[in-house]
C-alpha cells in the first residue's frame, strides 16, 4: 500500500469494504430466514425471501461499486487533461 496516495484520498478503501458488508449482509439474510419460526411461512417463502435478499444485497453494493468507478475514471480524466 503506498500510504502517500492513501492520504492524498487517490486510492480508496470503501471498494474493499462494500465487499466485507456484502458477505456479512448475505450471511444475515441467511441466518434471519433460518431464525423465522416454521409455522410461519413456507419453505418456498424463505427460499423467495433468502433469493430476493441477496439480489436485492448484491444490487445495491454492485451500484455503490459502481459510483466508485465512476469517480476514479473521472478523477484519471481530469488529470489528464
Amino acid at each position: 500500500m503506498d500510504w502517500n496516495k492513501f492520504i492524498n484520498f487517490d486510492e480508496l478503501i470503501m471498494p474493499s469494504v462494500i465487499k466485507v458488508i456484502y458477505v456479512i449482509a448475505s450471511i444475515g439474510i441467511i441466518l434471519a430466514a433460518l431464525a423465522i419460526p416454521g409455522s410461519e411461512f413456507s419453505p418456498l417463502m424463505r427460499i423467495l425471501f433468502v433469493m430476493l435478499g441477496l439480489l436485492g444485497v448484491r444490487l445495491y453494493c454492485e451500484l455503490i461499486i459502481v459510483l466508485f468507478k465512476i469517480s476514479a475514471n473521472i478523477s484519471k480524466f481530469v488529470t489528464e487533461k
